[in-house]
């Protein structure tokens, strides 16, 4: 009987230790930022390919809980580099998750109101994402889990990428 009842609160013990820790992995959050780097400092700081004329390459990277992640992307390449820039990413994705991405060119013009995804509001807004100052461009995405979502600002060749799981 002393026996059953050890074993009993043993694992009520382990019960009450482990709880606290899943919890504490759920809300474990981290923050990189990096604002107009290089694209050799942009290939050290993420994973994504860049053509050789991206510019000017700002990163949020938010990781939350479990896994969860979102990452903001903000690059300039020359405007003959845009689909090319484009045709690395969705070539990435589908070499990366094993499917083909069937992305829909949407067209923005000056008077539809373009709307990014939202910043949690615990984090301090990023001044450098813009996708809804665009008023030449189109925009291209599915939101699903590791999709990509691309705004491109054909006059000025800026992308703005947002990527979450």
């Amino acid at each position: 009987m002393k026996t059953r009842t050890r074993n009993i609160a043993f694992l009520a013990l382990l019960a009450i230790l482990f709880v606290p820790l899943v919890f504490l992995a759920c809300i474990d959050e981290s923050v990189e930022r990096a604002e107009s780097i290089s694209r050799t400092k942009a290939t050290n700081f993420i994973d994504f390919p860049l053509v050789d004329s991206a510019t000017n390459i700002s990163c949020y990277l938010h990781a939350f809980g479990l896994a969860s992640s979102e990452c903001y992307l903000r690059l300039t390449v020359a405007k003959t580099d845009i689909t090319k820039q484009i045709n690395l990413a969705i070539a990435d994705e589908s070499q990366r998750y094993k499917r083909t991405p069937q992305y829909e060119k949407k067209e923005i013009d000056s008077s539809e109101i373009v709307q990014g995804p939202s910043l949690h509001w615990w984090n301090r807004p990023i001044s450098w994402w813009g996708p809804e100052k665009i008023t030449n461009g189109y925009y291209m995405g599915e939101i699903r889990s590791f999709g990509y979502q691309i705004w491109v600002d054909q006059s000025t060749g800026t992308l703005f990428i947002f990527q979450c799981d």
